[in-house]
Formats: structure tokens, C-alpha cells, sequence
């Protein structure tokens, strides 16, 4: 039992180890996301149309001259920001028919139970 731990430990270092060298020998560029606000349904206290801020080499937030950037657009945007900058087509994921540059999601305030508002955004592959 003691061998079979030992080796399970031993795997899971290996893999971090392999996951650091990839990483540290390959340069893993990411394509900038803007992302801008397309539309609100209600009344949203911190957007307004046409709002927009950045997410730079898929970490980097630039807000612009935005003062804050509310949690429910971060929430709805988070599962797929790795996926738009590293080039997987927005059609491929869902977020758009036609345009495999532009995604849309939705935040997810439930405006109608809230009495906030749920803002439309649309994030466009900067390449």
C-alpha cells in the first residue's frame, strides 16, 4: 500500500514538473479580448451601452476609463476568456452564429428578481 501512495506522489510531481518545463520553454501567446457592452435589459447600476474594457494576454484587465467592473460580468465571462484568446471560434463555443470573432454572453443578474439589470456583452478576438 505504502508503494502504491509513493508512487501516486511520485506522478503527481512528475506532472508539474512536465506542466513548469512547457511552460517555461514554450511562449504561450494569448489574443486580446475586448469586451464591450452590447445591450441591458433593466436598469444595471455600474454599465452603461457601449462600455468597453480589456483582458490583455489573457490575464491582464484594463478597465479603461471604467471605475469598477462589477463580479456578475466577470462571472459570465471567465469560462470562456481562455478559450477566445488562444483562437477557438466563437461559433465553435456557441456564443455565435455567424461571426467567429465576436462571442455573447449574458451576465448573470436575474434582473427580474433583483430589480438590476442583465447586460449583453460582446467579447471580440483582438488579433
Amino acid at each position: 500500500m505504502a508503494i502504491i501512495g509513493f508512487l501516486k506522489k511520485f506522478q503527481f510531481l512528475l506532472a508539474i514538473v512536465f506542466f513548469l518545463y512547457y511552460f517555461k520553454t514554450k511562449k504561450v501567446n494569448a489574443f486580446d479580448l475586448k469586451i464591450t457592452v452590447r445591450e441591458i435589459k433593466g436598469v444595471c447600476p455600474l454599465f452603461s451601452v457601449g462600455d468597453s474594457f480589456v483582458l490583455q494576454q489573457g490575464y491582464k484587465l484594463k478597465q479603461g476609463n471604467l471605475s469598477a467592473i462589477c463580479m456578475h460580468a466577470l462571472s459570465s465571462i471567465l469560462p470562456y476568456h481562455v478559450a477566445l484568446s488562444h483562437n477557438v471560434s466563437a461559433k465553435e463555443l456557441g456564443l455565435n452564429a455567424k461571426d467567429e470573432n465576436k462571442a455573447f454572453v449574458q451576465c448573470l443578474d436575474p434582473c427580474e428578481r433583483t430589480g438590476g439589470g442583465t447586460v449583453i456583452f460582446e467579447i471580440e478576438v483582438l488579433k
